[in-house]
C-alpha cells in the first residue's frame, strides 16, 4: 500500500514498513518479514511531514541486544512494538496542531495502519533505500 500526501508512486526513494513477528532467532525471518504487503512512504512525504523525526524521538533503541543510536534511512530499522506505541503517541499529540487537512489525513492513515499491524506483529521493520 502506498501512502501519499505530496509524493507520487513514481518516486524511487522510500521507506517500506514490514510488519512481522520478531523471528530472527534462527528461524527464517526474511520470509516472515516479506509475507505481508508493506506500507510505502516516499521521500517527499517522509521528509516534508517529518516522519523520521518522530522515529528518532524513541532512539536510542535496543535492537537484537545492540543499541541503535538513530533511525537510518539507508537500511533496515527493526522497531519493536513498544517503541511504535511511543511514536504513535508523539504523532497523535501533534495531529491536534496540524491545520492542513491533507497532512492530517496522512498522519491518521499512517497511525491507523501501524496500530492495525501491531494487533498481531511484534515488530515493524522499516527499510529505507536513500
Amino acid at each position: 500500500m502506498n501512502l501519499l500526501c505530496y509524493s507520487t508512486p513514481k518516486e524511487k526513494i522510500c521507506l517500506r514498513f514490514y510488519p512481522c513477528k520478531d523471528v530472527r532467532d534462527g528461524k527464517n525471518w526474511w520470509d516472515d518479514w516479506h509475507k505481508h504487503e508493506p506500507l510505502t512512504v516516499y521521500i517527499s512525504d517522509y521528509e516534508k511531514l517529518m516522519l523520521v523525526e518522530y522515529f528518532n524521538k524513541v532512539y536510542p533503541i535496543i535492537d537484537d541486544g545492540e543499541e541503535e543510536t538513530a533511525f537510518d534511512v539507508c537500511t533496515w530499522n527493526w522497531i519493536a512494538a513498544e517503541y511504535w506505541q511511543k511514536i504513535i503517541v508523539f504523532i497523535k499529540n501533534d495531529i491536534k496542531t496540524v491545520s492542513n487537512e491533507q497532512e492530517k489525513q496522512f498522519y491518521f492513515s499512517f497511525v491507523d495502519w501501524i496500530e492495525n499491524q501491531l494487533e498481531w506483529a511484534d515488530t515493524i521493520v522499516v527499510d529505507g533505500n536513500q
